[in-house]
Order: C-alpha cells, then structure tokens, then sequence
C-alpha cells in the first residue's frame, strides 16, 4: 500500500473510532449533569422542606411569646405595674401604654422618666406620632425589605410591628383592649435571638456533627444569626434552598447548605460509572474493528502488492524472450518476405502481434512502479511532432486492418523539453484504445498544438463514444466499461489510468473533452493531453531540462 494511501486509511479509522467516542462521551456527560441537576433539585426540595420545618420553630417561639404576654389577664394601665412587668420580664425590654383618646399614659409625659424609658421613645416616636400604623401578620407575603409600617386591619386586636434600628431589626407586640387601652410591648433583640438558638436544631460534637449539612439563619444584611450543621460552606457558595421568614420576621431568611463533594458523589456516581463504562465499551469495540479493518485492509494491500509484483516479474521476465522475437520476425521479413507474399503477411501479423504484448508488458510495469512510487521523468530535447509521427506510423497497419485511416494535423515542430518514452507511452495506451474500442467509425483524428509553455495533443475518434457517468471512470485502473462498448474487446483496464498519471507528472493532465453542458460528447470520444514543455531553445528554459513537479496522480484526482 502506497505510503499517503496508508496514512488517509490511518485517517480514517482513527476518525472512525474518535468521533462516534466523542459524541457518546459528550452525551454521557450531558445525561450525568441533567441527572445531577436533578438530583440537586430533589436534595433542594428536602432542604427546602428542613428550612420550612425550622421557619415554624421560629415562628412558634413569637407565638409563646404573644401568648405569654396577652393571654395572662387583664393588661395593667398604671406606669408602676408596667415598670415593675419590664423589670420581672426578662424577654420585654419596654412597653408603652396610649389611652383611648390616644394620650400616652407609659411612659409618663409628665412624670420623670429612666434613662432606658428615653431611649425607648426616641426608637418608637414615629409609631407613637401615628399609632394607628403597626405592622401586622401579612399573610400574602409582605416584602422582607419593607421597613414603612402599614395601617392596621380594622378592628384588629393585637399583632406585630417590626421596625429597624441601630443593631437591626426590632420587633413590638401590641394589643388594643375592649377598653380603648392600645400596649405595645418591645422584645429584647438579644433574648429574642437566645430563645431562637434554644428552639432550633444544635451542632453536636465530635462524630455526631454532620459533616455535610449546614443551616444558617440570616438577618437583612445577609449576617448569620444562629447556624447549625458541620459542613463549613465557601465563601459565596450558593445555598441548596434559601426561604424568607414569615411576617413579622420576612426580613430574615433560613439557608440550606450541602457539600457539593458529597451531593456529586452521591447523585450521579452510579450513572457516571455506567456511562464511562458504556463509552469505553463502546470505544474498544469500534478499535477493535478498527484495528480488524486495519489487519484486512493491509492484508488485502500486501497480497495485491505481491500480486503486482509477480505480474512484474513475469512481464520484466516476458520482455527479453519478446525481445527477441521481434527482432528475428522482423529479418525474416527482410530476408524472405519479398519473395513470399504469404509469408510476409504471417511475419507482419507475427510483428503487429509482438508489438501489441510489448505495449502490454510495459503497462503493467509501469502500473506497478506507479504502485511503489510516483512516476519520474527523464527530459531531454525533442520534436513532438517528430515522435507523433513514428508513433502513428508504428500503429498504421493495425488501424488499416480494421479499416480506419489515421489522420495526423502536427503544429508542435519546435523543439522542447520531453519526456519521450512517457510520451509514447501516453500515445500508445490511447491509440490501443481507439483501436480496440473504436473501430466502429472511418477516421482517427491526432493533432497537437503548441503553445507558450504546453504541448497540447488531441485524439479522437468516431466510435460509439462514452457516456457522462462513465467519463471518470474510464481512468479508474481494471475498470473496462460493461456495454456494446467493450464486446470484442480484450485488455487489462489499466491504459488510460497510466496515460492520465503520465500527463500529471510531465505537469499537465489527461482529459475526456465535454461539450458545453458538460457531458462528452454523444457520438466518437475525444481525448486531450496536456503536457508541459518548455522550449529548448529559451534562454530561460537553461542548459538542463526543467525541473517538474512529479505529484503523485493519486492525491490529484
């Protein structure tokens, strides 16, 4: 097998193997992330129901503490009780107390006031500018970052306020009695938050702390209040689920981490593993037929290889006896034909004959050179014309035995640089075949025209002709055409192949004319040689014959 002719086979069934390889490990890959997506959506989904059972924890210690401060009797109205009410409740840090007309009775607006009473008013003037604004339960999901309290229900009893100072959100539980009497207790911020790490899930220690789990309560910049779980999330990672707080605490949100190591181990790893182990299945059979291909594809070469050569022995072996015989026809022809007219039609037949199986001899040596390597060149100064000329006149009787006249228009009598055995070679394989193929028709037309760096050569005929699918085929080697065409015919299939790879390396080509629509034509068939020829007598061409470039036709067509 030719060595560029292995290498595309090599191509080709390395590109067998990789891209059906490629494209199953591309949708291995893709099946795997859709199903670790998936996965991560349902391990999001329990998260996210964690966080709701965690959001009813937090949700549970406001209501103790509602219960605990509006459900234990009447609501005392002098600022003695109320002050003894803060001192004795740890989780209310201070309470005011407005009248039915709306005067505020706690603190006193006359009596002497504590330091913390102070600071109580200065954090809840607003509400008490405008008590009828309170916050309450919003159970169509208020926005978390509203900090503007909204009007109270009608005829609303108690509820929330939520409010943001200095260290963050505050909340205030108030309550309007049957007797106009409107309370507001404020929550200790920091008891509050003690209460909620109380009531929520804690990290144990040591191997009871679960290493992949982390969930973290956030205040409205994002800041962890209380978290549990041992898994310690990257800063920036993205929780698993993320839920906001109900009113009054929608500011705030519960968070849900898992370690992503551990979620991709545990989502997709079987899969993974059935779908490297299917690619790779499915990799090592399309190499192993690759490499079964490989073994008969070169098997196949080796043994045509062989082939080729004994046939190249054989005719190597079959020239010299050829040889002779030839030449001992043509003195008796010489010698004894004069006198015999009988005889020397034998010895012409026995001549015509010989020469026919030399042509042959010489086309499968020079195929099987052209299988080991591209066809070389030997230049020297020639007429073109000139070995037309002889070549015609060789094939002459052959064509007048079977009734066509060889025809011959020459306008290329300057002398050029040529290669004159692939010449007539080239000349040969295409008179042999419209001597075969064309004798059908009256006249065989060679003409050649040079021009400024080319020699041109046409030959046609009028024979039956080629049809367009057979155009390209006909320089195919071993392939003889199945059709009236080929009746009576005999040959091996390979001329017209080693003609057209003559023409490439002497940097031209071989061509089958077509009309103007691009088929050829209907009746006789015209081939057309282009050969490179520089004249010898151009300064330019120099004293040795040009350099050409010897391509190897194979790659060309």
């Amino acid at each position: 097998m030719h060595s560029r002719a292995r290498g595309r086979l090599v191509v080709a069934l390395s590109l067998m193997v990789l891209i059906p390889a490629a494209l199953l490990g591309w949708l291995a890959r893709e099946v795997v992330v859709a199903d670790r997506h998936r996965a991560q959506r349902a391990l999001g989904s329990l998260v996210g129901g964690e966080l709701h059972q965690a959001e009813a924890r937090v949700l549970g210690v406001l209501e103790r503490r509602r219960a605990e401060l509006l459900d234990r009797g009447p609501t005392p109205t002098d600022t003695a009780a109320l002050r003894v009410l803060v001192a004795e409740q740890a989780a209310v840090r201070q309470v005011f107390l407005l009248g039915s007309d709306g005067r505020r009775l706690h603190p006193p607006a006359l009596g002497p006031l504590s330091v913390e009473e102070e600071a109580f008013l200065q954090r809840v003037r607003g509400l008490l500018a405008d008590p009828l604004q309170l916050v309450v339960a919003d159970e169509e999901g208020a926005s978390p970052k509203k900090t503007r309290p909204t009007a109270a229900a009608p005829g609303a009893a108690q509820g929330w306020y939520a409010w943001f100072w200095e260290d963050g959100l505050q909340l205030l539980l108030w309550q309007r009695s049957s007797a106009g009497y409107l309370i507001g207790f404020e929550l200790d911020r920091y008891r509050l938050l003690a209460d909620l790490a109380a009531a929520l899930p804690d990290t144990p220690r040591g191997r009871l702390a679960d290493p992949r789990r982390r969930t973290v309560l956030v205040d409205e910049r994002g800041e962890a209040l209380y978290e549990w779980g041992g898994y310690d999330p990257a800063p920036g990672a993205s929780p698993a689920a993320s839920i906001a707080l109900a009113a009054p605490l929608q500011a705030w949100r519960l968070r849900g981490f898992i370690d992503p190591r551990v979620t991709a181990a545990s989502t997709g790893r079987s899969l993974a593993l059935a779908a490297g182990a299917g690619v790779l299945a499915v990799t090592l059979a399309l190499g192993g037929l690759a490499l079964f291909l490989w073994r008969e594809s070169t098997r196949a070469a080796r043994e045509a290889a062989q082939r080729v050569s004994f046939v190249s022995r054989v005719s190597h072996e079959l020239k010299t006896p050829l040889t002779n015989i030839r030449m001992y026809s043509e003195l008796l022809e010489a010698d004894f034909g004069a006198g015999d007219p009988r005889a020397a039609g034998y010895l012409q037949i026995v001549n015509s004959e010989c020469r026919r199986l030399s042509r042959l001899i010489d086309n499968v040596l020079s195929f099987a050179r052209q299988q080991r390597t591209a066809p070389l060149l030997r230049r020297s100064v020639g007429q073109v014309d000139a070995l037309v000329r002889e070549l015609i006149t060789a094939f002459e009787p052959a064509f007048a035995a079977r009734g066509v006249q060889l025809v011959f228009s020459g306008q290329a009598e300057r002398p050029v640089w040529v290669d004159a055995d692939a010449l007539r070679q080239i000349l040969n394989n295409l008179l042999s075949n419209a001597e075969k193929y064309a004798s059908g028709g009256k006249v065989v037309q060679v003409s050649t025209r040079a021009r400024a760096h080319t020699t041109e050569i046409r030959v046609s005929d009028q024979g039956p002709g080629i049809s367009a699918t057979q155009a390209e085929r006909v320089f195919e080697p071993f392939v003889r055409l199945s059709s009236a065409l080929d009746e009576g015919a005999s040959g091996t299939g390979i001329g017209l192949g080693i003609a057209r790879e003559l023409a490439r390396a002497h940097g031209g080509d071989l061509v089958l004319e077509q009309d103007e629509g691009g088929a050829p034509a209907p009746r006789g068939a015209t081939f057309v040689v282009t050969l490179r020829t520089e004249a010898a007598a151009d300064p330019a061409a120099g004293a040795e014959p040009p350099s050409a470039a010897t391509t190897d036709s194979r790659d060309r067509a």
